[in-house]
């Protein structure tokens, strides 16, 4: 993974915290969503998620905060978060 560096230019729709806001939202709204259909819906809303890294980076970000949580049996995620969120 490389570094993500931020730059004057950048468009915000392309940031960590833009496509971890759009992960947030469709696990909340699934409850339970596999890791192939989440990258399928954040990247049809955001057309730069298919760089890997920004995408990686959103869900490290999440993992982190203690707001989501990944099940390798069935390939998951699902919401651990407060509701007010």
């Amino acid at each position: 993974m490389s570094m993500l560096i931020p730059y004057k230019y950048m468009n915000l729709e392309h940031s960590v915290l833009s496509v971890a806001s759009k992960i947030l939202f469709n696990i909340k709204r699934y409850q339970v969503i596999s890791f192939a259909d989440l990258k399928e819906r954040v990247s049809f809303s955001q057309a730069v998620v298919g760089d890997n890294d920004i995408f990686v980076a959103a869900l490290n970000l999440l993992f982190l905060l203690e707001l989501i949580e990944y099940t390798e049996k069935n390939d998951s995620f699902f919401f651990l978060g407060k509701e007010k969120i």
